[in-house]
């Protein structure tokens, strides 16, 4: 018992500390012919190296470069944040905010899992770190329908002491917590491929995890590569390329535009000049930054109310999205004039006051025997959006995170007035959202008008 609460107690240290204490610096900058790219910052060279350098995060891809207000450098099968206190970790990169896709390079792995996220352990919870690993053992298996999958086996051998403490000052206790911080907790189920049964994929936070039948052999993705194709557009998958279409990162990267970025307006506090310029190469003339485009206010052509909302799709999807509406205040028809069903690439047309929805955003799959509550969700996305055309309409920012979090605050609010499910689940979880930071599976939006 005494053993038992010491490893809680060092894990529970770890996974505290581990994401925030600085590694010694490298002695020089890393070069890596490979791949055309180095490591220069010495303090992500030093996280590197402690982390199991290139055998486990990959070779170095870009340059440093600033995403979403942090410097960030991306490996082949991950990408490196560096804190403004010089404490680096792992990006969240495979979760709903950066690399939701489940179709590229002709296969399909499982989407993140709203229900498995919700489910897992919060760092506010007593015993976290033991909590932590217990829910990685049980949602990422070794057995798995038959297949010797070995999920949590790979995930508990990734970073080995060796790696972790080359100085040799070995903490076995440590291993847990460090592995969990190189990979982050599952958020999908495992999942088969479709065109191969014997390929089985795990989603987690910060990758993806590949187990071949064929050969018995369980990887990381490069999950890296893959969200460079689609930043830069270069060698970039047809499937993916179909998939992430519309997205704010999607073939982003231009040296040509201020910042390195075609479409600033979609990545604010992201300069991505020369990011994916091989070291050995100049880096170009950058061009003169523009001014921050504004939203545009209403005119006098913004479209009328009209009488009744224009619902366009299938028999059961007309009923759905009625009955949806029944259960939204009427000020919502200020700002959605009509709902047309698509059969991909949901978004929303901000001058027409228009929903574009797919079947899994009206009726998910999954809750098909959940009429009432499936309802209730769909009845807060449609006042979520409401919410970001109203922001659009009145001139204010409708893209980035003040913008979400209210559209989050009132889909909150609205399905805690309406909401029928045990222990009122919906609005949990998006209190799990706007307080831990989780990622919300909200709709594609078209590109500003």
């Amino acid at each position: 018992m005494l053993r038992q609460a010491t490893t809680t107690l060092v894990m529970a240290i770890a996974i505290a500390t581990a994401l925030s204490t600085p590694f010694g610096l490298a002695s020089a900058e890393r070069e890596f012919p490979e791949s055309g790219f180095s490591i220069a910052n010495q303090t992500l060279a030093g996280y590197f190296d402690h982390r199991g350098g290139a055998r486990v995060l990959g070779l170095p891809i870009s340059r440093e470069f600033t995403l979403q207000g942090s410097r960030v450098q991306l490996f082949q099968r991950g990408a490196l944040q560096l804190s403004p206190d010089g404490s680096v970790r792992l990006l969240t990169i495979a979760d709903r905010d950066l690399f939701p896709y489940t179709r590229f390079n002709g296969a399909t792995f499982p989407a993140p899992d709203p229900e498995l996220i919700q489910a897992a352990p919060s760092t506010a919870e007593p015993e976290f770190a033991s909590r932590a690993i217990n829910f990685v053992r049980a949602n990422a298996p070794d057995l798995w329908n038959g297949l010797n999958t070995n999920f949590f086996a790979t995930f508990s051998s990734t970073v080995g002491l060796d790696d972790a403490f080359p100085e040799g000052d070995t903490v076995p206790d440590l291993l847990p917590a460090i592995n969990l911080e190189v990979w982050g907790l599952p958020i999908s189920r495992p999942a088969p491929d479709p065109a191969d049964p014997a390929i089985v994929y795990l989603r987690f936070q910060r990758g993806i995890m590949r187990y071949d039948g064929h050969s018995g052999r369980t990887e990381a993705l490069e999950v890296g590569s893959f969200l460079k194709s689609l930043i830069t557009g270069w060698n970039l998958p047809q499937d993916l390329d179909q998939e992430a279409r519309g997205g704010d990162l999607y073939r982003q990267y231009n040296d040509s535009m201020p910042g390195g970025l075609n479409r600033p307006e979609a990545m604010p506090a992201t300069d991505l000049f020369a990011a994916f310029v091989p070291s050995s190469q100049p880096v170009p003339t950058p061009q003169p930054a523009t001014p921050t485009p504004i939203p545009p206010t209403p005119t006098p052509a913004t479209p009328i109310r009209p009488d009744s909302i224009e619902i366009q799709g299938s028999e059961w999807f007309v009923d759905q999205t009625e009955s949806a509406f029944n259960l939204l205040p009427d000020t919502v028809r200020d700002y959605v004039f009509r709902v047309i069903q698509v059969p991909s690439d949901p978004h929303v047309d901000f001058q027409t006051r228009t929903l574009y929805v797919t079947e899994a955003n009206a009726f998910a799959p999954a809750w098909r025997e959940m009429r009432d509550n499936q309802k209730e969700w769909y009845a807060g996305l449609i006042i979520h959006n409401a919410t970001h055309i109203e922001q659009y309409v009145s001139g204010r920012p409708y893209r980035g995170p003040e913008a979400e979090r209210e559209a989050i605050t009132r889909q909150k609010a609205l399905l805690q007035s309406i909401e029928t499910t045990p222990n009122q689940k919906f609005s949990r979880y998006l209190t799990d959202v706007l307080n831990r930071g989780l990622p919300f599976d909200d709709w594609q939006q078209s590109p500003a008008p």
